[in-house]
């Protein structure tokens, strides 16, 4: 476990590239920077939308928040524009292995796979 979470600590240093590519200066947000921001937007609207009676599994919205970007402390934060010169499913199947590979040593690799998938696919009202 002490491994992965070093290299998951990585992602405090790995630049988003969308934001430099717009011509902010580096660092103006890490992958880690802009997953907390996900976790606590994602906090607050689950609050909100269970004040309406939406069913929302908190735990596991933010356990998908957190672990959303994870490959990319492998792969490096990609743009979307990237997709069209590698690939949308090259793309797909780098950032699955580099997850897998990342969660590989975990008790709770199974789950957090599954979770991936879910984020991926979409398919869960935490996932969208």
């Amino acid at each position: 476990m002490i491994p992965t979470l070093l290299e998951l600590q990585r992602l405090k240093r790995l630049d988003r590239t969308g934001w430099t590519l717009r011509g902010l200066a580096p660092g103006a947000e890490s992958v880690a920077s802009h997953s907390y921001g996900v976790a606590i937007a994602a906090m607050l609207l689950a609050d909100e939308v269970r004040a309406r009676g939406v069913g929302v599994d908190t735990e596991r919205l933010l356990q998908i928040a957190l672990l959303h970007d994870w490959a990319e402390v492998r792969t490096g934060d990609l743009p979307r524009d990237a997709a069209h010169y590698y690939g949308v499913e090259a793309r797909r199947a780098a950032e699955h292995q580099a997850f897998d590979d990342i969660i590989g040593s975990l008790r709770a690799r199974d789950h957090y796979r599954a979770l991936h998938q879910e984020y991926e696919d979409r398919v869960s009202t935490e996932a969208k």
